[in-house]
């Protein structure tokens, strides 16, 4: 059940738990069998140690049972590649305590299992590898957006690590202050690459866009030079007049 017919691999979380629990019945058995300990009495009698404990240990025992929620729907599993909240990364290891991911800075991220089961989580090994990414480029309002969406078209086709299948499409986001925004979706099959891809398809279109004639346009703001003293002098005038008036 757990290893979903064979399509999962067990992690470590789970021989833990089923070696602590066969250790405790063992132990128990044993020592009922040859000292006659009466262990329902021995239990009955630990009732308050357990809630003291589980007080001290609040927040490992929701790390333990959020371990074992997510071992049980298994929303990931070791080598897939993940986000969870902000970090992203390939998971290493999934214990009682933390899961382990590690980002494309090959640092080692432990974040415990109480704090991934209330994140948002991004499997991007599933349903498949396949995962679709966006880039947004400005370009001037003189270039007519047919002729835009032809030349992005073009440059993320040819870029290395875009799936021909699906296709890239290139939509027109909005009207900004110095440029029209142009997204350029395209898919891509090995999702810890895609800051990789992302770059080679904003140089590609920086090349073709060059090729055709066309440029990307500066942000345009309009700097205003004021004589202070004369306005000064200005306002002085102006509400000098107002209280005569």
């Amino acid at each position: 059940l757990l290893t979903r017919g064979g399509k999962a691999k067990l992690s470590k979380f789970v021989h833990q738990i089923v070696l602590v629990v066969f250790t405790i019945f063992v132990a128990a058995g044993y020592c009922s069998w040859a000292f006659g300990l009466d262990i329902s009495s021995f239990l009955a009698g630990s009732a308050v140690i357990s809630i003291v404990l589980g007080l001290a240990l609040q927040e490992t025992l929701g790390n333990f049972f959020s371990g074992m929620v997510l071992q049980a729907s298994l929303p990931f599993q070791p080598g897939d590649w993940i986000q969870i909240g902000e970090v992203e990364g390939r998971v290493v290891e999934m214990t009682w305590r933390a899961v382990t991911v590690q980002t494309n800075e090959d640092n080692y991220v432990l974040i415990p299992n109480g704090t991934v089961a209330k994140e948002q989580i991004v499997n991007y090994h599933a349903p498949s590898t396949s995962t679709a990414r966006s880039v947004t480029i400005g370009l001037e309002y003189d270039l007519p957006p047919n002729q835009a969406r032809r030349v992005l078209l073009e440059a993320a086709k040819e870029t290395e690590g875009v799936l021909p299948e699906p296709e890239p499409l290139v939509l027109l986001s909005d009207y900004g202050d110095s440029a029209i925004n142009y997204r350029v979706k395209f898919w891509i099959g090995v999702p810890q690459k895609h800051k990789l891809v992302e770059n080679a398809v904003r140089i590609n279109a920086w090349y073709r866009l060059k090729r055709a004639g066309y440029g990307i346009p500066f942000p345009m703001r309009t700097v205003e030079f004021v004589d202070l003293e004369k306005k000064t002098e200005k306002q002085r005038q102006m509400a000098e007049s107002h209280r005569l008036g």
